[in-house]
């Protein structure tokens, strides 16, 4: 509907959140109902917890950048299916149970990170009515439970349930350990600390904490439901079961579609801030007041600090392009919308981006680095063809930066153009080129093009790219694949002695791709270990390996 006019973007996002915000507080006010504390009444509590998730950074975060839209959208979805079914608990809106499968779908369209939204529906009907044994509030539940199956039983017919046949303790520790770090961050959204933004561990975390994390995540589970048999600790149980549940799936169900990750938290962080708030309402009301203001404008100022560190660099541009526009825009003036483009692609923005490089090429058309700049754009948006044309743009404007050609055969690798690319990548390479990364891609077309019968070409051109960058973590790693899979294949590449030696290969290569940060071959290294045989196990006589003897077969290039 927008296009990519990103400010009518910008503000979809704030009504999204807005329906959202106004559904929890509805929810909240019914999950509060015999929350009294100190004397604090229950929609006040639920007015407190609605403005902690109105005005919490992470919330902010998923406002802020486009690329968060589905976040939101499952986030909204989420809360419309959950006010469904507490409203469907009541006599006078026993109907409005349909609402919440169609609401559960609209989630799972979101993203798939919505599965475990009927457990959070049983916990809140369960919590607001626990004597019932049926009605048309598990009428809901049940109706999002038979989707979800079908979701499950559909992703598993797409063979995606080896993603999670191996390294499945050590992955659930770390989901757990991730979710816990969330969580803190719900509760102490402090911005130099942001869980968001925070870099994986490196190493993942130990073994032990791991363990621990998985233990205080069921804990946290038992208390939320023994919390629920309690009348005046109900409320809590419920925030806190719900908050389990939408994230139960994508920790017990580690690498089912992407890793877990805390900024994914606009969903459940609501969930945080209603536990929060009924923690404070144990308290006096003056106290209540008090405190719960403090942390209302605490929450604001955390916001504004947040959407200024995001956008600090962005607001010179602005400032510079204001400037210019007061004198009239000219030609030269180009460059102040390609680098406040760049900063808008650099921070996921981008539609932003586009509409800057479009700015750049309307006032300088053969401005290279807008085309350029908007090709790579329309790349992260998978908008192949219109970064075809920018791509080929640029080749007549510059017919001298042969590196253009590179560029023009990844677009047709990824558009499954495989002779296409191969033809890009030798012209690029007959002019001189001689980037790590092309050897690469000519490399990946061949295999593409030829499966495992073009590995041994295909090796020589990855060989070539860590010949130029011995620290290339995504040659390592299809190296390792390579020769992995040429071994299961039965093939010998490298005149290998045996298919033993060639997966000891593979597994170097992936080690290192690990070591120098590559984390899918980290992924790929943890999962395989179990599996792995030793070379000392092995039925025929031990082979004792040297570095030497592998550089003797030509399986070990360099150091």
């Amino acid at each position: 509907i927008a296009g990519r006019d990103w400010p009518w973007h910008r503000l979809l996002n704030l009504v999204l959140h807005g329906i959202s915000v106004a559904f929890f507080y509805a929810l909240a006010r019914r999950v509060l109902r015999d929350a009294h504390g100190g004397g604090m009444q229950p929609d006040w509590i639920a007015f407190l917890a609605t403005a902690l998730f109105a005005l919490h950074p992470a919330v902010v975060y998923a406002e802020a950048y486009l690329a968060a839209r589905p976040l939101l959208l499952q986030g909204m979805f989420g809360m419309i299916a959950l006010w469904a079914v507490l409203r469907a608990a009541e006599e006078s809106w026993r109907g409005v149970w349909c609402l919440a499968p169609i609401a559960y779908v609209g989630a799972m369209l979101a993203s798939p990170a919505a599965l475990g939204l009927p457990l959070g529906l049983a916990v809140a009907v369960y919590a607001v009515t626990p004597a019932r044994r049926w009605g048309p509030a598990w009428a809901g539940v049940a109706a999002c439970v038979v989707i979800g199956l079908a979701w499950c039983v559909w992703w598993a017919m797409q063979g995606a349930a080896d993603a999670v046949a191996s390294g499945y303790v050590a992955a659930l520790g770390d989901n757990a350990w991730r979710w816990l770090r969330g969580v803190g961050y719900g509760l102490a959204p402090i911005t130099a600390w942001m869980a968001i933004d925070m870099p994986e561990p490196n190493p993942a975390a130990p073994t032990w904490l791991a363990v621990v994390s998985v233990m205080v995540y069921v804990a946290l589970v038992v208390i939320a439901l023994r919390a629920l048999r309690r009348p005046a600790w109900r409320a809590a149980g419920a925030a806190g079961g719900i908050l389990a549940a939408l994230s139960f799936t994508e920790i017990v169900f580690p690498g089912a579609w992407s890793a877990f990750a805390p900024w994914r938290s606009y969903p459940w962080i609501a969930f945080v801030c209603l536990a929060a708030a009924w923690t404070l309402a144990r308290l006096r009301a003056p106290i209540v007041l008090a405190l719960g203001s403090t942390a209302i404008i605490a929450c604001a100022v955390l916001a504004l600090l947040t959407l200024r560190t995001f956008s600090s660099h962005v607001a010179v541009w602005d400032h510079a392009i204001r400037a210019a526009d007061i004198f009239g825009a000219q030609a030269k003036d180009a460059r102040l919308y390609v680098n406040r483009g760049t900063l808008h692609r650099s921070q996921g923005h981008t539609l932003a981006a586009v509409e800057d490089y479009g700015r750049a090429l309307t006032l300088h058309p053969d401005f290279p680095r807008a085309l350029r700049g908007r090709a790579q754009a329309h790349i992260d948006e998978r908008r192949y063809p219109l970064a075809l044309r920018d791509l080929q743009r640029l080749l007549e404007v510059e017919p001298e930066q042969f590196g253009t050609h590179a560029d023009i055969g990844l677009v047709y690798m990824q558009t499954g153009k495989y002779a296409e690319a191969m033809k890009s990548f030798n012209t690029a390479l007959a002019k001189g080129v001689k980037e790590p990364k092309l050897y690469l891609n000519r490399g990946l077309a061949l295999l593409q093009m030829g499966g495992l019968g073009a590995a041994p070409r295909a090796l020589d051109d990855i060989e070539r790219a860590l010949a130029l960058d011995p620290d290339y973590a995504l040659a390592h790693f299809n190296r390792g694949l390579i020769f992995d899979q040429a071994a299961s294949a039965g093939m010998r590449l490298r005149d290998a002695v045996s298919p033993e030696i060639m997966r000891i290969v593979a597994k170097q290569n992936i080690a290192r791709a690990c070591q120098l940060g590559h984390r899918p071959a980290c992924d790929v290294e943890r999962s395989r270990a179990a599996e792995q045989p030793k070379v000392e196990e092995m039925n025929e006589a031990p082979l004792r390996l040297t570095p030497e003897k592998l550089r003797e077969q030509g399986l070990i290039k360099g150091r």
